[in-house]
């Protein structure tokens, strides 16, 4: 069953308001860090003590890898995106389909006996 027009345009009319909704979070975090002295103070504890999370982080990593187990971690994420490509290209065809056959509409609309309206 396909979607009608407003559908497709309520769907996707979030991505303006969504960016802009991240861009002031992203902008007011960025404003507190580099702005005030209390994101002076986080900043330079984040800088001291990321190293030692990082560091941590990293051993654990050398621990899998000897275990064998990052293949595993690094292969899954690959099988799910080439099945969201798939499911990509199947919205995609069937989007061109649509815009085939509006356009089809719209040449109609604008044409008299197969000939352009003067």
């Amino acid at each position: 069953m396909g979607k009608t027009e407003e559908q497709e345009r309520h769907q996707h009319g979030g991505g303006f308001s969504s960016g802009l909704f991240w861009g002031a979070i992203l902008g007011a975090l960025g404003m507190f860090m580099f702005a005030t002295k209390k994101g002076g103070r986080l900043r330079t504890y984040l800088q001291e003590h990321g190293h030692g999370v990082l560091s941590e982080l990293e051993e654990i990593y050398e621990e899998l890898e000897e275990k064998g187990e990052t293949n595993r971690l690094i292969q899954s994420p690959k099988k799910d995106r080439s099945e969201r490509k798939e499911s990509t290209k199947e919205k995609d065809v069937s989007h061109i389909e649509s815009l085939q056959a509006h356009g089809r509409n719209v040449v109609r609309y604008f044409t008299r006996s197969g000939r352009p309206m003067r």
